[in-house]
């Protein structure tokens, strides 16, 4: 265990943390603990990493521009079309590859701009009505009441009642 931070060590930190580097990589640099560079990034003010972009997605995002990442989601539902048709797939080989092939289309959809989940638009798009869930729940309740008060008057066919015939 080391002792505090040096004025060098803070220095050089500081430096690190403003060329957004990782508290992990700090850390491995300097030879301290993540604990030692993350504390004395919030004492000094530095956004937590959380917040910052992981270094590794900007290298991502710089390596594949748009065109690239839409095609190698291509190569991912090419793929898994040939997995599916592959005979004596597993359920959970199925899962996975439906898993994988539903986050693909999440992913071209975000690239492409469009909506990607039922509750997001776009501007110009048919809009659905709401759904008041405690109006819906209470016209089903009503519903469920009435079929109830008509099955105790008449009797229920499906448990044999002698008096009602059944169809």
């Amino acid at each position: 265990m080391k002792g505090p931070l040096t004025s060098y060590e803070k220095q050089r930190i500081r430096t690190l943390l403003a060329e957004s580097w990782s508290h992990n990589k700090i850390s491995k640099e300097l030879g301290r603990s993540q604990s030692t560079i993350s504390d004395f990034a919030k004492r000094e003010g530095f956004s937590p990493l959380p917040e910052r972009t992981p270094h590794v997605a900007n290298q991502a995002r710089r390596e594949f521009g748009k065109a690239e990442r839409l095609e190698l989601i291509s190569l991912v539902f090419e793929r898994g079309e040939e997995m599916l048709q592959k005979p004596g797939l597993t359920p959970r080989e199925y899962k996975e590859v439906t898993t994988g092939i539903a986050i693909g289309i999440d992913k071209s959809r975000l690239e492409e701009g469009s909506p990607n989940s039922v509750h997001e638009t776009r501007s110009g798009a048919m809009q659905l009505g709401t759904i008041n869930l405690e109006e819906e729940f209470a016209r089903l309740d009503a519903l469920q009441e009435e079929e109830e008060e008509n099955a105790s008057e008449y009797g229920s066919p499906e448990l044999g009642d002698p008096e009602r015939p059944s169809n």
